[in-house]
């Protein structure tokens, strides 16, 4: 049976949000008590990779399942991750705020995870949908594509 990743306030009852899963049957939802957001899976599933706010800035962080064991992966204002199948590129987005308070997005590549990361384009905040605080890109199964709502 697989594993489901969703965010939730249930348990906060503010607007602050926990990581939680699900078993793919609906069953035995369980709150991780860590806060975050954007979050995806690791290819082999071990690692769940999230995005949190610490003193103004956003990080990526991973949490080993098995044991709870949380990394901090990047802390360059990243959010919104997806992991290649293979482990190799950590594609995320990075915050731009422009004067008005809007983000601006710009979509990197870091090889591996914690490596320098590279520039793959810029996205305007009008082109994400309903808010830029919603973006996420996702890769295919294959490696090759990364999709997001636009």
């Amino acid at each position: 049976m697989g594993v489901i990743n969703f965010i939730s306030n249930r348990n906060t009852r503010t607007s602050d949000v926990t990581l939680w899963v699900v078993n793919s049957d609906g069953s035995a939802p369980r709150d991780l008590g860590i806060l975050g957001a954007w979050a995806c899976w690791s290819g082999d599933g071990r690692w769940r990779y999230y995005s949190a706010l610490e003193k103004g800035t956003y990080h990526i962080r991973k949490v080993r399942m098995a044991d709870s064991e949380v990394v901090d992966v990047r802390q360059d204002d990243a959010v919104g991750c997806s992991v290649a199948p293979d482990g190799s590129v950590l594609y995320y987005a990075k915050v731009l705020v422009q004067s008005t308070g809007l983000w601006d997005i710009e979509l990197r590549a870091a090889r591996p995870e914690t490596a320098p990361s590279a520039p793959l384009g810029r996205i305007s905040a009008s082109r994400i949908p309903v808010d830029p605080v919603d973006i996420q890109p996702y890769v295919s199964s294959g490696g090759h594509w990364l999709a997001m709502p636009l």
